[in-house]
């Protein structure tokens, strides 16, 4: 029974060391290099208009899509 804890434990030991070492270590310093492809929009509030919509009367016996 001793033999067989000491297998598992060793069993256990060995996949927590074989996993630590398969895993890549994470990136800490995420560096963005480059010019920004967009660029802000230079509006003010008289360039931005509200949009008009209009109610469409749907007709009850018409045939639905």
């Amino acid at each position: 029974m001793v033999r067989f804890l000491l297998w598992v434990l060793l069993f256990v030991l060995g996949y927590k060391l074989l996993k630590g070492l398969a895993s890549s270590p994470p990136r800490k310093n995420d560096e963005v290099r480059g010019n920004k492809k967009s660029k802000p929009l230079d509006l003010s509030k008289t360039d931005v208009q509200n949009a008009r919509f209009e109610d469409i009367d749907e007709k009850k016996d018409g045939p639905k899509e």
